[in-house]
Order: structure tokens, then C-alpha cells, then sequence
């Protein structure tokens, strides 16, 4: 086995022949078992030295040749039914007793392929793994390993952003998609494999309970702004590899949670930019859930069209009232546009509402659009959420003669127009304010809303004495007549209260 010249080849090949022409069980005893123990022997040796001296791609390729060898060996000089008996001499001692030396070499061994993205190399070791008992057993156990402990280290990232949590799925993916390559390239699709990573993904993104908010803040950023511009294929391969590990999730209801609040921002700040890919994820998310999962998120969906329906009857209607002349018929120098959302599919949280004293030109606006709503739609019933409104605000009245168009919230407007009209700009006290915009109106809302207005550089429209942070009971605002601005149109955040998360 593994040594002798082609006479003794040329002389075993006769002894085999006269021995197999008395009978099978001489040919056992006289050629095989002593052909056999000389294979084992042989390679027990040549195993041990080629292990400490060749890397552990070189020490495959030397045991791929030997196997070649002893098959070629079999075929020439003994007969056929001797292959398997000689060969597994061979996987026992290069395989089955040097598994765990070779997988785990240092610079060469199953992780560095890994990490490398060797996959013939990797293709190579499962070939000749798959021949030992021990062999796959050994390896999977070593990914499993690897997984938990690479998936650990992403998962328990410190995530204090979205582009945190952001950074942690694409993490997550990358680390997937490397498996998903490894087990269609080398791994010829293998079944023990590709159940043991499963598991192993889903121990992991289990791990965290915010793994379903970070999934939902991935595809949040994606259906704003990273998928345009993407074509179909594209987009949908980024919706597949979140949706991968969206099935690992056991915990899939707390994903619905975020992904409706998501959603819901969205379509109410009006950027649904791509409804196709807004679709896919919801049809992705209804094939893999049911329809109960995504019965919410459709109806919102529908909300939305019907309220673009809703709007142009409603325009259409005042414009021929102002034509007709009638009493409501004055054009209206508001641009209104309502959202009529059904109770119960939105994530409204009941705590969070309040009512917002809105300005009197609103208001009429307001109560013109109720009035054509309730004669269309009888039986139903609006409760206005003044709170959850935004729109944009013409503003001048600035020593350098510009003027600005201010993106705000409702709150915001509410208390810009206290400093419209005959205040010509203020100064007025805090408690001023707050008897002015009511009880109903908490005094943190309020708060925030001034500090965001009158503290925050680049957008401090209003001016605030004392100067400072915080918001104090004897402070008084004024219009910021020295407030200067490259951009016509700017957009002014409502500062966050403590407890809202990213």
C-alpha cells in the first residue's frame, strides 16, 4: 500500500489471481488482510508527518492523490471487490484520525477558508470530509461555533441610532449571504449543513429583543430613500435578504409593531416615493404571515388613496362654490389637505393625543372640509388629531428683507401665529402662551415646541430672554428679526421628548 515497485505490483497481482482461483476466502486471508494492514501502517505514518509539515488545502490535495493512487493501485492488481477494504484504511488514518488537526489549523484550516471566501478549497475539505463518519459532524459543529460567536459580537453591538441598528442588519446579511454562498458553491446544497446555520441564525438574531425594531428601521431607510433609483431586481434581492432574517424572528408580532409605526410615518409625511417596493415588502410579509398580519397595513394603504379621492371631491366642490358665488365661495388662501384614517388600523397612541387650539383661518378650514365630509359619508364621524398635522408657513418680517418658507408641525404654527397680526412679532411671556393655546395642550409639548423654535441655530425664528436651553415660566419670546438663512425653505424639527426613542 502507498510503496513497492512495479515487479513485487507485477508478483501480488499473480499471487492474487492463484489465490482467488482456490477461493474467495484464501484471497481474504492471503492478499487482502496483509495488503490492508501494510495500507493502514503506511498511511498512519505518512498521515502524521504530511500533517505537521503541509497546510491544510495541501495536506486535501496530497490525500486526494493517495486516494487516486490506492484506487488506481486496486484496479491494476487486485480485484474490484478489494477497493472499498483498501480505501477505507486511507480515510481512516488522513481523514478520520487527523479531522479535528486538519479543520482546525491555524492560517489554513476550515475558518480561514471560510473568511477568505475559498470556496474550491472549501468544496475540496467537504468532498473529503464526507468520506470519514466524523468528518461533517466535526465541521458543522466548528460553523455553528463561528456563527454564535460572529452573530453574538454584531447582535449585542451598542445601538444608539438608526444607522446603528442599520449597521447591525447589513452585518447580519453579509454574514447570511456568506453562508448562502458557501453552502450552494461548496457544500453542494447539503442538507445537515444548511439546518445547522438556520438554527444558529435564528439562536442569534433571537437573542436581542430589538432585532425586530432594528429590521423594521432597515427597511424604513430603504423604502425612504436607499432604494431609489434601484432597479426592480435590485430592490427586491435587498427586500429577500431582510425577509431571511425576518423569518428567523420568533417574535414576529413586536416587528409588525414597528413596521406599522414605520409605515404609518411614511404615508402621512407624504413620502411614498416607491409603492411598488412598499407592496412587495407587504406581500412578502402576507405570503409568510397570513392575511391577519398585513390586514392593518393594507387598510392604511387604503386609507391614503381614498383620502386623495376625498381631497379632489373636496376641491372641486369649493372651487365651484367660489365660482357660484355662494356664501362659502371665497377662495380660501389656505391650501388644506386632510387625511381620513380608520380608528383602529393606525398606531395611535390614545396617551400621546391631545388637541391642538388651531388658529382661526384653520379652523374655518377645517370645519368647511367636516361639513362636505359628513354630507357624503353619513354616519360617520370625525375626530380631528391636530396634534399628528404639518404644514408650511410663509414668513417674512426680517431685517435682510427675505423671506421663508417654514416646514412645521401643527403645534408650531400655533404658536408662530400668536406672533402674527397685531402683536407684530411679540414680545410675549411664556405664561402668555400657554393661557393663549389652552389647558388641553400639554406643558412638555409646549415647551418643546418653543425650545425648537427659539434654541436651535439655523432654525430660531423666535428670539428667547433669557437666553439658554430650557424653557423657563418668566422667559419671554419675540419675533427674531435678525434671523438670517441661505435657504428659502426650511424645515424645523420638533424637538424629542426623553422617553421617544430614534
Amino acid at each position: 500500500g502507498g510503496a513497492g515497485n512495479h515487479q513485487e505490483n507485477k508478483l501480488i497481482s499473480a499471487v492474487a489471481k492463484m489465490a482467488m482461483d482456490i477461493g474467495p476466502k484464501v484471497y481474504e486471508e492471503v492478499v487482502e488482510a496483509p495488503i490492508q494492514q501494510d495500507t493502514q501502517a503506511f498511511y498512519r505514518a505518512f498521515s502524521q508527518q504530511a500533517i505537521s509539515e503541509k497546510s491544510c488545502p495541501e495536506y486535501l490535495r496530497s490525500l486526494r492523490r493517495c486516494l487516486e493512487d490506492e484506487s488506481r493501485m486496486v484496479d491494476m492488481y487486485l480485484f474490484e471487490g478489494s477497493k472499498s477494504k483498501v480505501i477505507s484504511k486511507v480515510e481512516e488514518e488522513m481523514i478520520q484520525n487527523q479531522v479535528d488537526v486538519m479543520i482546525n489549523m491555524e492560517g489554513s484550516g476550515l475558518l480561514h477558508q471560510l473568511k477568505g471566501r475559498h470556496y474550491g478549497e472549501l468544496e475540496l475539505m467537504y468532498s473529503m470530509l464526507k468520506r470519514s463518519p466524523n468528518g461533517l459532524p466535526a465541521a458543522i459543529a466548528v460553523l455553528r461555533d463561528n456563527i454564535t460567536e460572529t452573530g453574538t459580537k454584531i447582535i449585542q453591538q451598542r445601538v444608539s441610532t438608526s444607522s446603528d441598528s442599520m449597521q447591525v442588519v447589513n452585518q447580519l446579511i453579509e454574514e447570511r449571504a456568506l453562508y448562502d454562498t458557501v453552502i450552494r458553491e461548496s457544500l453542494h446544497g447539503d442538507k445537515a449543513f444548511s439546518n445547522a446555520i438556520q438554527l444558529c441564525f435564528e439562536k442569534v438574531l433571537n437573542s436581542n429583543p430589538a432585532t425586530p425594531e432594528y429590521l423594521s428601521v432597515y427597511l424604513d431607510a430603504n423604502l425612504r430613500k436607499d432604494l431609489k433609483g434601484k432597479a426592480d431586481e435590485e430592490a427586491e434581492a435587498i427586500i429577500d435578504r431582510v425577509m431571511t432574517l425576518f423569518r428567523y424572528l420568533h417574535e414576529k408580532d413586536v416587528f409588525e409593531k414597528y413596521y406599522k409605526q414605520h409605515l404609518a410615518k411614511r404615508l402621512l409625511s407624504g413620502k411614498l416615493s416607491m409603492e411598488d417596493h412598499e407592496r412587495t415588502v407587504i406581500l412578502k410579509l402576507k405570503t409568510e404571515c397570513g392575511y391577519q398580519f398585513t390586514s392593518k397595513l393594507e387598510s392604511m394603504f387604503n386609507d391614503i388613496r381614498t383620502s386623495q379621492d376625498i381631497m379632489q371631491d373636496y376641491k372641486n366642490h369649493h372651487l365651484a362654490a367660489t365660482d357660484g358665488g355662494g356664501e362659502e365661495g371665497r377662495p380660501s388662501p389656505i391650501d388644506l389637505s386632510v387625511q381620513v384614517l380608520t380608528t383602529g388600523s393606525w398606531p395611535i397612541d390614545r396617551p400621546s393625543q391631545f388637541r391642538v387650539p388651531i388658529p382661526k383661518e384653520l379652523q374655518e378650514c377645517c370645519t368647511s372640509f367636516e361639513d362636505f365630509y359628513l354630507k357624503t359619508h353619513s354616519g360617520r364621524k370625525l375626530a380631528w388629531q391636530t396634534n399628528m398635522g404639518y404644514g408650511e408657513l410663509r414668513a417674512g418680517g426680517f431685517e435682510d428683507g427675505k423671506k421663508h418658507e417654514l416646514c412645521v408641525t401643527t403645534v408650531q404654527i400655533c404658536v408662530l401665529m400668536l406672533f402674527d397680526g397685531e402683536d407684530g412679532g411679540g414680545p410675549i411671556g411664556y405664561g402668555d402662551i400657554r393661557r393663549r393655546l389652552g389647558p388641553d395642550l400639554p406643558e412638555a409639548e409646549l415647551k418643546r415646541t418653543l425650545q425648537s423654535l427659539a434654541c436651535v441655530k439655523g432654525k430660531n425664528v423666535l428670539v428667547k430672554t433669557p437666553l439658554g436651553r430650557d424653557i423657563g415660566d418668566a422667559d419671554v419670546f419675540e419675533w427674531n428679526v435678525g434671523f438670517r438663512s441661505k435657504l428659502y425653505r426650511i424645515k424645523i424639527q420638533q424637538i424629542r421628548g426623553v422617553d421617544e426613542r430614534e
